[in-house]
């Protein structure tokens, strides 16, 4: 197998050097990784007409005008990072007063980042904030008019919570960020765990960059 991309790659470089040859390869390599892959240059989604966009993780745009951008945590460069194909992904769930917007990076080995947006239903920026502990299963709730995002790892009960609490992370209604705090071990964990978590759905890949 790996005499096989050995040979797959020198024949790229001897025969062309072509970009398009080399990309190939690229994608076999990650799709051994994370599954079939396909080239992505950005994800989209059309909400009540309203077009919200990402040409580049984390650069998120509403109508074409950027609103938010943003870096992996570990990254040198300000820019935000090319999608480079469907291994790193976009999502978004729709409720009645906000439109939330994940993004998702993984070398499909050890490491990942995912970086959560919150929108008013305008598409107007409420908040962001990298998802927290997201090597562990984890669901965005509403409490009230609250959202609230708790996983499997705060559910963990040596995590520094006090008895009986567990660590969660709530944006307020009229806030601007997240915030961590503690609700009851029971109500947020185990098989209490709230019912309703928000579904988020594909965003569709796009095929330039608006």
């Amino acid at each position: 197998m790996n005499a096989g991309r050995n040979i797959k790659a020198a024949l790229c470089l001897i025969l062309a050097s072509s970009s398009a040859c080399l990309q190939a390869f690229a994608l076999d390599e990650r799709s051994e990784l994370c599954g079939y892959v396909f080239p992505v240059s950005s994800y989209e989604a059309e909400i009540d007409g309203i077009l919200i966009s990402l040409p580049a993780n984390d650069r998120l745009m509403v109508n074409g005008k950027i609103i938010a951008e943003r870096t992996l945590y570990d990254e040198d460069s300000r820019s935000p990072s090319p999608w480079e194909d469907s291994g790193n992904s976009a999502s978004i769930a729709v409720t009645k007063n906000h439109i939330l917007v994940k993004t998702n990076w993984s070398d499909c080995v050890d490491y990942a980042w995912s970086r959560i947006f919150v929108l008013d239903r305008s598409g107007t920026l409420i908040a962001d904030n990298e998802v927290w502990n997201v090597h562990y299963p984890g669901d965005f709730f509403y409490e009230g008019e609250n959202l609230m995002y708790r996983n499997e790892w705060l559910c963990e009960k040596d995590k520094g919570a006090p008895t009986g609490l567990a660590r969660v992370h709530i944006l307020e209604s009229g806030a601007k960020a997240f915030v961590e705090d503690f609700r009851p071990w029971s109500k947020v964990c185990g098989e209490r765990t709230p019912s309703s978590p928000l579904y988020f759905s594909a965003m569709r890949p796009g095929s330039t960059e608006r």
